[in-house]
């Protein structure tokens, strides 16, 4: 049964990685998330505009939609500058890499697992792809391209049950004619506590010979 990638939600929100940050300032701004977080009267979520920097606005007299959506961009510009070339977290990076050898998964397809895996076991990232809003297929394509630096004709092979993922039960794109899903809707697992054991599993060699069964 194929289960849309649901981000976890713990009782403590563990610091975001610098590569999930990366992508929720591209998903605020580059893809215009910052119009529903930044409401008329304060933040939609305020718990993820203290992550992306907004803090001493939140709660506050202080808040203003437009100096927010200002100081946004200056947080954003600054984290890029500071990290130009952020990776996945080494665990994650290091399993991702041995999938590639054990089953032959390309660099998109790598690169897309590993966005599927941080969706469902950061918070931050499936919060901001929350706000978003309902992708259709295009603008699916247009987004996963912004984030992983990739063309979007490079994620074809994946959609449906046709690529390498949906092959080996880790993930697919859903591209459904007609539907209009959230992202976290639109990569599918098949076997959601493998993508946690890829960030998480201290023994990616039997995790990855379980993921080819």
């Amino acid at each position: 049964m194929l289960i849309a990638l649901s981000p976890a939600t713990p009782a403590i929100r563990p610091a975001p990685s610098l590569l999930v940050l990366k992508w929720a300032y591209r998903l605020m701004i580059d893809h215009n998330g910052h119009r529903s977080l930044l409401q008329r009267l304060g933040f939609d979520d305020e718990g993820l505009a203290a992550d992306l920097g907004l803090a001493e606005m939140t709660g506050s007299n202080a808040y203003d939609p437009i100096r927010a959506l200002l100081r946004l961009k200056h947080e954003r510009q600054a984290f890029d500058q500071a990290f130009p070339a952020p990776d996945y977290p080494d665990r994650l990076r290091d399993n991702l890499l041995a999938l590639g050898d054990l089953i032959g998964l390309d660099r998109v397809g790598q690169r897309l697992l590993g966005l599927g895996v941080l969706l469902q076991t950061e918070p931050l990232l499936g919060d901001a792809a929350g706000h978003l809003g309902q992708l259709g297929l295009n603008r699916t394509l247009r987004v996963l391209a912004s984030l992983l630096d990739t063309p979007e004709e490079d994620f074809l092979p994946y959609l449906y049950d046709e690529g390498c993922l949906a092959r080996h039960g880790l993930l697919e794109i859903n591209a459904r004619p007609g539907s209009v899903l959230g992202l976290s809707e639109r990569l599918v697992a098949r076997h959601p506590e493998r993508l946690k054991l890829l960030r998480f599993g201290r023994h990616p060699a039997e995790l990855l010979t379980q993921a080819c069964r």
